[in-house]
């Protein structure tokens, strides 16, 4: 897995374990990552109310960061 902001790459396995974070909000959006748990740090915020992601005021919007959208296989 790649992470959207720094391009790390890790075994699936070794991401699970090592915390990365699958999908974070930005721009009203929910958008696909992965983030390694150093850019998690670095760019995002814990929500505890959703209990999810968010990117931290100004910080930019990576450009491996896709939107995430509803998949056929997930009615």
């Amino acid at each position: 897995m790649i992470c959207c902001f720094c391009c790390h790459f890790e075994e699936e396995e070794d991401a699970v374990e090592n915390g990365l974070i699958p999908a974070f909000w930005a721009q009203d959006k929910e958008w696909e990552g992965p983030v390694c748990g150093p850019c998690t740090t670095q760019h995002l915020s814990a929500n505890q109310e959703h209990e999810d992601f968010e990117l931290l005021p100004g910080h930019e919007l990576p450009a491996l960061a896709i939107p995430l959208a509803k998949r056929p296989n997930m009615e």
